[in-house]
């Protein structure tokens, strides 16, 4: 429980809705669960447990690493290639 008066959780929402829009959402690295630990952080409630963004994290650091290794050809990112490589279809 919060020891947040209703008005001082009001304040909180109101300045995460300002800060959380909808064209930032990223399913690897600014999803719910990351809103739900900015949130409780907030409140003053603490973390919420790491298992809850370990999906998340995890697949964002496969992507990263696999964006390290694979560059996209042309314009559809389906093409991909690994770096140094030439595309047969180039």
């Amino acid at each position: 429980t919060t020891s947040l008066s209703e008005y001082e959780v009001d304040r909180v929402v109101r300045v995460l809705e300002k800060e959380w829009v909808a064209m930032q959402y990223s399913v690897l690295r600014r999803n719910c669960c990351h809103f739900s630990e900015k949130f409780c952080s907030l409140l003053g409630l603490g973390s919420i447990p790491p298992w809850v963004t370990n999906l998340a994290e995890t697949a964002a650091a496969v992507d990263d690493r696999v964006s390290q290794i694979w560059v996209p050809q042309g314009r559809r990112t389906s093409n991909l290639v690994p770096r140094g490589a030439s595309s047969a279809c180039s």
